[in-house]
This record gives C-alpha cells, sequence and structure tokens, in this order.
C-alpha cells in the first residue's frame, strides 16, 4: 500500500529509468498508474516530471496527466498518476490498421494543440512519440515528461541553445533530424515529430504496406561497422543513427510525401519546420489552420 491509498496490482512496463505498474486508489477503486524509480538510477527524471506536471497544471494545462501522488516509497521515488489504457502506437499497432487521412488530420491538429499550450509555458517536452499520446475519451493526452525542460531562465529569455550534443535526446527513431546533427532540441523539433508521427500513419494506412517509417530499423543497412559496438544506440554516430539522419533528410522526405499523395499539405508543413530557425516560434495556428482546411 503506498500511503495508505493506493494498492499495486500489476506491472505493466519497464525501461532503464524504472518500472511503471497499474494499482487502484483503494477509496474508490479507480484505476491509476504506479511509476517507480530505481534508488540508483543513472538519470533522476520523477521528482523532474512531478514538477514540470505540477507547474503546467497549475497554468491550467489540462490535456497532460494530474499527479496524485509523488514521494518516497520503500526507498525509492515514485509517482501515482491517471492510468490510460491506450496509446497512438497501441492503435498505430493494431493489424491491418488504416485509417482515413481526415482523420489522421485531427489527430495531427490535436498534437499541435497540444504542444502549442505546452510551449506557450516555456516548457519543450523532448520525446514526441505515439506511445506518449494517450487516448482517453476520444482526447488526446500527453504523458511522460522525464525528459522535458524549461527554454528560458528567470527574465523569460531564451536560454542558448548548444550544438554539441554527441546524445541523441528522446527516441532516435521519432527525433527531428537537428537531434542527429547535435543540436539540442527546442520547439521546432517537438513539432518536426509530430510530422513523423503523421508520416506514419499515412504510411501504414496504405493497403499492404506494414513499413511505417523509411528510417525503420529493419529498412536500415547492417553491417560489421566497428562504430557499432563502440558508440550506443543514442548516440548520433552510431550507423543506425547516420542512417536514419540522411532518411530525414528534406530530399528524401519530399519524395516520400510525394509517393504517399500528401505532398500537398503534409510535405508544405514538414518544409516549414524544416524552415525553422532554432529560436523560431512555430506558427502553431497556419499549421492548424491548414490542417482544418484539408479535413473538409
Amino acid at each position: 500500500m503506498i500511503a495508505n491509498k493506493y494498492e499495486i496490482l500489476s506491472k505493466i512496463g519497464e525501461g532503464k529509468f524504472g518500472q511503471v505498474f497499474s494499482g487502484k486508489y483503494c477509496k474508490t477503486g479507480g484505476n491509476v498508474a504506479i511509476k517507480i524509480e530505481p534508488v540508483d538510477a543513472p538519470i533522476k527524471m520523477l521528482k523532474h516530471e512531478t514538477t514540470i506536471l505540477n507547474y503546467l497544471y497549475r497554468n491550467n494545462c489540462r490535456q497532460i496527466p494530474t499527479v496524485y501522488w509523488y514521494g518516497i516509497f520503500h526507498t525509492n521515488p515514485t509517482l501515482i498518476m491517471p492510468f490510460y489504457e491506450n496509446s497512438l502506437f497501441d492503435l498505430i499497432q493494431l493489424p491491418r490498421f488504416t485509417m482515413e487521412s481526415t482523420i489522421i488530420r485531427k489527430f495531427v491538429w490535436n498534437m499541435i494543440d497540444i504542444l502549442e499550450t505546452v510551449h506557450s509555458f516555456y516548457v519543450i517536452h523532448r520525446d514526441i512519440k505515439p506511445h506518449n499520446f494517450m487516448i482517453h475519451n476520444q482526447e488526446l493526452i500527453l504523458i511522460d515528461f522525464g525528459l522535458a525542460t524549461i527554454f528560458v531562465d528567470e527574465d523569460k529569455q531564451l536560454i542558448p541553445h548548444k550544438n554539441d550534443k554527441t546524445v541523441i535526446m528522446g527516441t532516435p527513431k521519432f527525433v527531428s533530424i537537428h537531434c542527429h546533427e547535435g543540436i539540442e532540441p527546442s520547439r521546432r523539433d517537438d513539432l518536426i515529430s509530430v510530422g513523423y508521427i503523421w508520416l506514419m500513419m499515412l504510411s501504414l494506412s496504405i493497403e499492404g504496406n506494414d513499413i511505417g517509417l523509411p528510417w525503420e530499423t529493419r529498412c536500415l543497412v547492417e553491417t560489421d561497422n566497428a562504430q557499432n559496438s563502440v558508440f550506443s544506440g543514442n548516440h548520433i554516430l552510431h550507423e543506425q543513427n547516420q542512417q536514419r539522419k540522411t532518411l530525414k533528410s528534406w530530399t528524401v522526405l519530399e519524395s516520400f510525401c510525394e509517393k504517399l499523395g500528401e505532398n500537398h499539405l503534409l510535405g508544405p508543413i514538414l518544409k516549414m519546420l524544416y524552415d525553422l530557425n532554432i529560436e523560431d516560434v512555430p506558427q502553431y495556428s497556419k499549421y492548424k489552420r491548414m490542417l482544418s482546411e484539408g479535413m473538409f
């Protein structure tokens, strides 16, 4: 029993930063998610995630999880929040997944809308992927703010970005091309990752196509390159990340959009995002308007 209120039921996930369990609030029997971080975790994320979530919630951001409880349980930092059963990734992975392009655009519109709100409070997520968009009451909820950060200083001035990063922040499959170049993530990069999700959903919706993105691991060329034993899977010099960088180039993406028949909408929006400078404010309203016009 945690805090005399919450009971752990079963493990539903595990990673290098901790374990996730399903649980229940004993007073009502309602479902909760319980994240438990090892004492010796390489990066302390749960307290940071709690701080970010509480900050956003105090500012009326409601498309994120509510923090029910944070504290120490059996020496382990522990975070309790609502339990969401299905993610956008779960939907995409359904056998014979197909989705009308108008429905996909509605999902993309909502993802951009959520990020516009989050960014308006000077927070970037830095790990945008379909796994982190939960579907609840037919709405999207953005979760997993462990890698999120505030991108301004106390005077609301942009914190200078660095371009010397050697380890990718986030998930290599979904991070923006700029992250493969060692550039620190910014607002544009959260949105470019949304573009990659859009691309993935469109690709998988084509009958007979089960590949998804051009840089899926199974699409990459495997070699005995010595670099792969030297660099971790998140290092920008790992061979697979070098291949992803090439495949995420605008030349390749533009061609891929044309093949999907979406070069009239996905192509232009992605190109606008690719052309943004690191400190630029994305044109959220313009992207949403373009998406809205394409829905009807």
